[in-house]
C-alpha cells in the first residue's frame, strides 16, 4: 500500500467514525476533528495524485 493509498484508507475510516459518532452530544468536538482529519487526508491524497500524473507526461523528453 503506497502513501496515497494508505491516506483514502484512512479517510474512510474517519468518515466511517464520523458517521457512527455525529449524533452524540459527547463526541460532537471529536466528531469535526475526525472529519477535518478526513478532509485533509483526501486532500493530500489528490495532490499525490496529480503529482504523479504530470511526472509521467514529462519522463524520457530532452531538457
Amino acid at each position: 500500500m503506497d502513501d496515497r493509498e494508505l491516506k483514502l484508507h484512512v479517510a474512510r475510516v474517519m468518515l466511517t467514525e464520523c458517521s457512527k459518532r455525529r449524533h452524540s452530544a459527547v463526541n460532537r468536538n471529536w466528531y469535526w476533528r475526525m472529519f477535518a482529519y478526513a478532509q485533509a487526508c483526501r486532500r493530500t491524497a489528490s495532490a499525490m495524485c496529480a503529482q504523479a500524473a504530470q511526472a509521467d507526461l514529462f519522463r524520457g523528453q530532452p531538457a
